[in-house]
Formats: C-alpha cells, sequence, structure tokens
C-alpha cells in the first residue's frame, strides 16, 4: 500500500518515516534545489534574529506537538546551515 510520495507502508511507522524523508531528500537533490541555509546566501550570524523572529509566528508555533524556545530554533538553523 502506498502511503505518500509513492513509498510503501512498511511495517515500522519509523521505517515508513525514513523512506519518506529520504523520498523527499532526492527530490531536492533532483530538482536542485539548495537545501542548506548558506546555500542561498544566508550568512550564519543572521540565525539568532532569524530565530527571534520565528517565534513571532505564533499561529504555528501553537499547533507544533512540542514546545519550541528561541535556542531550540537557533540549533533547528544551525543544523540546516
Amino acid at each position: 500500500m502506498t502511503v505518500a510520495l509513492g513509498c510503501s507502508r512498511e511495517s515500522e511507522v519509523e521505517t515508513t518515516a525514513r523512506k519518506g524523508v529520504e523520498k523527499i531528500r532526492s527530490l531536492i537533490r533532483d530538482c536542485g534545489i539548495p537545501s542548506r541555509l548558506r546555500d542561498v546566501g544566508i550568512p550564519q550570524n543572521a540565525i539568532p534574529d532569524m530565530a527571534v523572529a520565528a517565534m513571532k509566528i505564533t499561529r504555528l508555533l501553537k499547533n507544533n506537538p512540542r514546545p519550541v524556545a528561541v535556542e531550540d530554533a537557533i540549533a533547528i538553523y544551525k543544523a540546516a546551515y
């Protein structure tokens, strides 16, 4: 049974999710879409300001299953750098 993105449902939910992530990575690669912040010219010193700005988008944060603090947003942006 296909779940999404042409991926089959696996016996473990995590395995199914990982296949979905790999499919998205493959699509990004095939389309030539930059996948890192530095690849689109964002300087690393902009990360703290971006994190503060992200915390102001409360409509997205309130639907997140886990609480997110500015430090979490900074860590996410650093990982994407």
